[in-house]
């Protein structure tokens, strides 16, 4: 999951859509393997719900970005989504959860 420009709802929301469509049966995605069942599409699901309600939280008690870095506890999926693969842990630390921070703070400031 890269989040770099990510708008939280609209990712969130169109996954929900695509989720919905009974008639789709494969999804070939901009990276990975060819879906052949929705499974992916609920865990992404799963995790960008359960990261920005963390982030919020972390965001209302008045944390800075850091320390909402450092606070949240995402380790679940990613074991999930990296695994024990050094690049991919620095991926999902880097492309998804700094990010996702980030765009969170910036869109709460700009609000």
């Amino acid at each position: 999951p890269y989040a770099f420009n990510t708008v939280h709802n609209d990712w969130i929301n169109i996954l929900k859509r695509i989720r919905e469509m009974n008639y789709v049966k494969i999804i070939v995605p901009g990276h990975g393997e060819i879906l052949r069942n929705k499974n992916y599409i609920n865990d992404m699901i799963n995790l960008l719900e359960a990261a920005d309600q963390k982030i919020q939280e972390c965001f209302k008690k008045g944390y800075t970005r850091q320390e909402t870095a450092a606070k949240i506890d995402m380790e679940v999926y990613r074991k999930k989504f990296a695994g024990t693969d050094p690049a991919k842990n620095w991926a999902f630390e880097n492309y998804f959860l700094k990010p996702r921070i980030n765009n969170y703070y910036k869109e709460k400031k700009n609000n």
